[in-house]
């Protein structure tokens, strides 16, 4: 083989290299954002713009082609956004645990848990979101290109209670519909629901006087009274909005 054959050999491997260099180092650069944070910036400066009902602001962080999917399952594009963000809400956010996937160079998705903390009167709340949002990188700046949202449910938590009347108040049946009932049960202390075609009877636990719950599960159900405080009722109230009220049915029904 001649010394200019095995120099083309040589230079071709160098080119090699240098392609697979300069790839390592473009893929590098377009992950560097995720050590310094630029999309956690990004997305609390979409949130505190929201807040301020800074429409102006809140429009510089999209793409034109962006879309808004609220926790009702709203859409919304850039321009219906300007009447969405109105004046504010004066909230204020922090950032939980975030993790971000580049799907190419110049598109990425990011979830990420975000603490929402509303002010009723003279007391905070705290509303936790799981938020997931598209970035797209046009020109020189990484936009939003899709937000959804959705509550991070917090499960009811057992109460102790203290009433003048009994929780056997709450025994008997109750229709949602005809052909579907509760039946609640009272022993040992505690009362117990089942529902027609359930093999078993579920516990339920007190989360006020009057509201009870099932572990593990985010509904409230509430019993209802009339004027003389018999129980007419329950209201049970799913996490989605949804709320049903079940008669209660008189002996011999």
């Amino acid at each position: 083989m001649s010394m200019a054959v095995k120099m083309t050999g040589i230079s071709h491997l160098v080119f090699l290299v240098s392609l697979v260099m300069a790839s390592s180092a473009a893929n590098a650069s377009a992950a560097a954002p995720l050590s310094d944070h630029l999309f956690r910036d990004l997305i609390h400066k979409r949130l505190t713009a929201h807040s301020a009902g800074d429409a102006k602001g809140y429009k510089q962080l999209l793409a034109p082609d962006f879309v808004h999917v609220d926790d009702t399952g709203k859409r919304r594009t850039v321009a219906e956004m300007a009447a969405f963000n109105g004046s504010g809400n004066s909230s204020r956010w922090e950032l939980g645990t975030s993790h971000a996937r580049f799907v190419t160079s110049d598109l990425v998705i990011v979830e990420c848990e975000v603490t929402e903390f509303v002010m009723f009167g003279s007391r905070e709340m705290r509303m936790p979101l799981q938020e997931t949002d598209v970035f797209v990188h046009r020109g020189k700046q990484w936009l939003f290109l899709e937000h959804a949202e959705t509550h991070m449910l917090d499960l009811p938590s057992e109460q102790s209670t203290s009433t003048d009347w009994s929780m056997s108040d709450y025994v008997g049946r109750y229709q949602w519909w005809a052909g579907y009932e509760d039946t609640i049960t009272f022993r040992d202390g505690q009362l117990y629901a089942q529902a027609s075609g359930d093999d078993k009877a579920v516990q339920l636990k007190a989360a006020s006087n009057e509201a009870f719950y099932v572990d593990g599960d985010p509904s409230i159900v509430v019993f209802t009274r009339d004027s003389t405080g018999q129980v007419t009722g329950e209201l049970v109230h799913f996490p989605d909005g949804k709320v049903v009220f079940a008669r209660k049915l008189q002996s011999g029904n």
